[in-house]
C-alpha cells in the first residue's frame, strides 16, 4: 500500500498496519488480496489517488458498493429498523450485541467485515440461516428450545438482549453465592458475640473480690 500510494498512505494509516487491517488480510486469500491491490492501481489510473480505508478495500475484493452496506450500518445503527435481508440478519445475529459495545469506526469495520463474510456465504450458494425462520408454523412440533431461540432472535431485531440460559444460571450461582457469603458473615459475627459473652461471663465467675 506505501508502494501505491506512498506518503498519502503513511500519513492516513502511518507505517505498520493497525490490527483490524492484519487480522482482515489474515481473512483473505491470496488471490483475494492481489485482486484487490489490482483494484486499487485501476482507481488510481481513473484518478482517484487518495487511499481506500479497510472497509472500502474488503468491498474492492468483494465486488460490492461499499454505500450500500454503509447503509446498511447506519439503519443497524439507527436501531428502528427490522434487517432487509438474511444478510443483515445473520450481521446483527453474529456480531450485533459487540458493535453496540465498540467505538463507532470499530464497530463499522466489524459491521461490514461480518457483512461481507455472509455475502461471500450468499455468492458460493452455502446455506445460512434466514431472517423468515422466526416464523413457526402451527403445524410444527413447538420445543423450549425453539421457544427460547424465537425469543432471543426477537428480541434482537428489536433491539433487545435478553440473557440467555447460561447467564442466567451464572446469575442464579451469584445470587446464591452473595446469600452464602452474607449467611455466613452474619454467623461470624453472631459468634463473635457470643464468645466475648461467654468469656466475660468466665472472667466475673472467677473474680473474687479481696
Amino acid at each position: 500500500m506505501v508502494e501505491l500510494y506512498t506518503d498519502k498512505w503513511t500519513s492516513k494509516n502511518g507505517l505498520m498496519p493497525s490490527n483490524l487491517w492484519i487480522e482482515a488480510l489474515n481473512s483473505l486469500s491470496n488471490d483475494d488480496i492481489k485482486s484487490g491491490l489490482g483494484l486499487c492501481k485501476d482507481r488510481i489510473f481513473q484518478g482517484n489517488e487518495w487511499p481506500v480505508d479497510l472497509s472500502g478495500f474488503l468491498a474492492l475484493v468483494y465486488g460490492t458498493d461499499k454505500t450500500e452496506i454503509s447503509k446498511a450500518f447506519q439503519r443497524f445503527q439507527n436501531g428502528k429498523e427490522k434487517p432487509r435481508n438474511d444478510i443483515e440478519f445473520n450481521v446483527k445475529r453474529e456480531v450485533g450485541y459487540m458493535c453496540k459495545q465498540l467505538t463507532y469506526e470499530k464497530s463499522e469495520n466489524l459491521y461490514i467485515k461480518t457483512y461481507l463474510k455472509f455475502l461471500e456465504i450468499q455468492r458460493r450458494g452455502e446455506p445460512m440461516p434466514s431472517k423468515d425462520q422466526l416464523l413457526i408454523t402451527a403445524t410444527a412440533t413447538i420445543t423450549d428450545r425453539d421457544i427460547e431461540i424465537q425469543n432471543r432472535a426477537q428480541a434482537m431485531l428489536n433491539g433487545e438482549r435478553r440473557p440467555t440460559a447460561l447467564e442466567q444460571r451464572l446469575q442464579k450461582v451469584m445470587i446464591d453465592k452473595r446469600e452464602r457469603d452474607r449467611n455466613n458473615q452474619q454467623a461470624k459475627s453472631a459468634k463473635t458475640v457470643s464468645d466475648g459473652l461467654f468469656r466475660g461471663k468466665h472472667s466475673d465467675e472467677n473474680f473474687k473480690p479481696k
